[in-house]
């Protein structure tokens, strides 16, 4: 899948994102926006309007999402894991995509967030630990 037909399937399940994507930051210096530059801004969309969204749209999302990390390492997978779950993984309504994830997608955010909760909690304990 190449980014213009990433942003077309997104633009498909979110068409208010066509505006989102002709304004996005994320472009490069030649105005072409890369993969992680399309998840980072649906993943900003995702968050500003997770009470708006239908189940329909979440489903879709979740296999588009789920189906870019199929194939481990590529660019897209990176884009998909980095610029897309991380940034949603601990947003308030985060919880409503996550049924709609499979594979290494679902496997990643849930890895992401036991090894978040280890570093909170380690944190937790040196705060205590350097308090007393």
């Amino acid at each position: 899948m190449s980014p213009t037909e990433l942003r077309d399937r997104l633009v498909g399940i979110f068409p208010a994102l066509a505006t989102e994507f002709s304004t996005s930051l994320f472009r490069e210096p030649d105005g072409t926006l890369p993969f992680c530059g399309i998840l980072a801004e649906c993943s900003h969309y995702v968050r500003d309007h997770i009470d708006e969204l239908l189940p329909y749209q979440l489903g879709r999302l979740g296999t588009l999402v789920s189906e870019s990390m199929i194939v481990r390492g590529t660019e897209l997978d990176e884009a998909a894991a980095t610029c897309f779950l991380e940034n949603l993984a601990f947003e308030r309504g985060a919880e409503k995509l996550t049924p709609f994830l499979s594979g290494n997608a679902a496997s990643f955010l849930e890895q992401f967030g036991a090894a978040e909760r280890r570093l909170q909690g380690s944190w937790d304990r040196a705060s205590f630990h350097s308090s007393g």
